[in-house]
């Protein structure tokens, strides 16, 4: 098995294998749907019964990590729809019926695949490993440069003191550079033709910490590499001070604490067992609770890196709790993922149901390096 993957624990597993158990009660259900059909004596109120019930599996599907359940659900839960809103046409309600059938044979035999996918699994799930845990032991910097006498002098020191360097050109740079934090420090002389071309060293996600060395000191160039989103300008003789600021910047990015505390807020209890085992396997302490007022009560308590927040609570909504937590001096600052759905209007940090268990964590890892 690649390094480049981690395994899903024991604890996932096993929910999985629950969501799959569960789903087997409503596959007989549809079962029973397509049996009436055939016969012609389904009722409204069968249709809109599973209607409501299919549209639980258009989300679920992907965030316990069977995306094909989801996409098979959601054209299940249309075609149902068509059928319940078909005009009287004979023709019509045949063509309907007809597309329900073969939706629902669709979902049940996703639901079926990936019943023998996890049975082949024998305990073992991959997912694209997450950098979160990595770069807390990893300090990978970048010297952008035409190799000189005095680059690899300095990359040599830098290896010395533990850090990964790679020296590159620019172009070269791009094509490697790592989605894990890292220093760039680039030497340039931040001329007008260069800088069209330097645009994209430019980070928005907090991952990359720019540092520009270049040979003009002046409000241009500084203004310049501001708008490149460098940390810090300096000339090419300040050695000392580059070494001095490339080891700040290393370790700021590595200042994670050796697990960090997720607080999970959601009142669904297997969908949020479900993202304590995704983050778990991540190298993350979630903590979990399904009430706004238990979650208040914690985090006047305790510190947390992330908050992860359901749009819908029984006490007041996510929105309502989020202004709440705002409120405490400790957490104005804490980073807040809302789970919402597709018709629900985006909050900053968000994610969109269905997501998969990939995305939740590609997510709380983007929040965590602001």
């Amino acid at each position: 098995m690649s390094d480049d993957h981690l395994l899903f624990d024991e604890e996932t597993i096993a929910l999985q294998k629950t969501y799959l158990k569960r789903l087997s009660g409503y596959i007989a259900d549809i079962r029973r749907l397509q049996e009436l059909l055939s016969r012609d004596i389904i009722s409204i109120i069968d249709l809109q019964k599973l209607y409501r019930l299919t549209h639980n599996y258009i989300g679920s599907g992907a965030t316990f990590g069977f995306p094909e359940i989801s996409r098979t659900a959601r054209e299940f839960h249309e075609a149902i729809n068509q059928l319940i809103h078909a005009d009287s046409d004979a023709t019509n309600i045949i063509a309907e019926k007809n597309s329900v059938i073969e939706t629902s044979q669709a979902f049940i035999q996703a639901w079926s695949d990936a019943k023998d996918i996890h049975e082949a699994a024998k305990g073992v799930v991959e997912a694209p490993k997450i950098s979160v845990k990595d770069t807390r032991s990893e300090r990978f910097v970048f010297l952008i440069a035409t190799p000189t006498e005095s680059t690899d002098e300095l990359a040599q020191k830098l290896r010395a003191d533990g850090a990964n360097v790679v020296q590159t050109t620019i172009s070269n740079y791009l094509k490697e550079r790592k989605t894990a934090a890292h220093v760039a420090v680039l030497f340039s002389a931040l001329g007008e033709k260069e800088l069209p071309a330097l645009q994209a060293v430019k980070s928005d996600d907090g991952t990359v910490s720019l540092i520009v060395v270049c040979p003009q000191d002046n409000f241009t160039t500084r203004l310049e590499a501001l708008r490149l989103g460098a940390k810090a300008f300096l000339a090419p003789q300040d050695k000392k001070t580059l070494l001095a600021k490339i080891a700040e910047l290393s370790k700021a990015k590595s200042e994670v604490t050796e697990q960090p505390r997720i607080l999970i807020v959601d009142e669904d209890g297997m969908f949020a067992q479900f993202y304590c085992a995704t983050l778990n396997t991540a190298g993350m302490q979630p903590v979990l609770t399904s009430s706004a007022k238990e979650a208040y009560r914690l985090l006047g308590e305790e510190t947390f890196h992330a908050i992860i927040v359901n749009a819908s609570l029984p006490e007041c909504s996510g929105e309502e709790l989020t202004a709440l937590i705002r409120q405490n001096p400790r957490h104005q600052a804490t980073p807040i993922i809302q789970l919402m759905d597709a018709k629900e209007q985006p909050s900053r940090d968000y994610l969109i149901k269905p997501f998969s268990p990939n995305h939740l964590l590609a997510s709380v890892q983007k929040v965590l390096r602001k």
